[in-house]
């Protein structure tokens, strides 16, 4: 599941195998990240610089996700570094109820249908920035405190049956509900395109786990990060 809902496998046709079909890597060139499945060898790590190379990564860290129980064997190459757990969490079942993404969606939402939309000029310069890079446009939806965006969620990385919920609240707008609003908004979309959502947060990120809790996530898996340099 993870590797579909980062989007590295299904719908992604320049999405490269290493390995075989049940130990291995997916690599991505878009998103600059490999995910691990089964038990990848570290003798993949020649092959991944390799295809890196060809991508333009040649001066770059090559961030690796494996599965939990694979990283001591790559953390004890003198070229790795280790760059924390990520939990992977998809919606519980109980949690999928209208009246409840109606309750919790307390402010006013709107879908952001481009980079044209004047409202992303009120968002801070770095977050205006992540959002002007993205390509092709995803969807993305904003909850409003007036005319400004108090808190943006997209599903820049989405596959067939599943997409990631990127989220961010601008600070002046923190702990007042505008995150768990616009996440349940963003969610009821696809929902209506038959995609389920999945919520990956590093292990140490509390405000993300505390806010994918209230919005009924549960864990299902344990991926750790791990950075190849060059």
């Amino acid at each position: 599941m993870h590797v579909e809902a980062r989007g590295l496998l299904l719908g992604r046709p320049s999405a490269i195998i290493l390995g075989d079909d049940r130990n291995g890597f997916v690599f991505a060139p878009e998103h600059g990240i490999a995910v691990g499945f089964g038990r990848p060898s570290t003798e993949l790590a020649e092959e991944l610089r390799d295809v890196a190379d060809e991508h333009g990564m040649a001066q770059e860290g090559l961030e690796l996700h494996l599965p939990a129980g694979v990283e001591e064997d790559w953390l004890a190459r003198p070229d790795a570094r280790h760059l924390g757990e990520h939990r992977i969490q998809t919606l519980a079942e109980a949690a999928i109820d209208r009246d409840r993404w109606a309750t919790l969606q307390r402010y006013e939402s709107v879908h952001v249908e481009s980079q044209r939309d004047p409202r992303l000029q009120t968002l801070p310069r770095a977050l205006r920035g992540e959002f002007a890079a993205m390509k092709p446009w995803p969807v993305v939806i904003a909850s409003l405190a007036g005319d400004s965006i108090a808190s943006i969620a997209s599903a820049f990385v989405e596959t067939e049956g599943y997409f990631d919920v990127s989220i961010d609240t601008v600070a002046d707008f923190r702990r007042s509900g505008f995150g768990a609003s616009c996440a349940a908004a963003l969610i009821q979309h696809q929902a209506q395109r038959g995609k389920q959502p999945v919520w990956m947060a590093r292990a140490s990120n509390h405000p993300s786990l505390a806010l994918s809790k209230n919005l009924g996530f549960v864990d299902v898996g344990l991926v750790v990060g791990v950075e190849v340099r060059r």
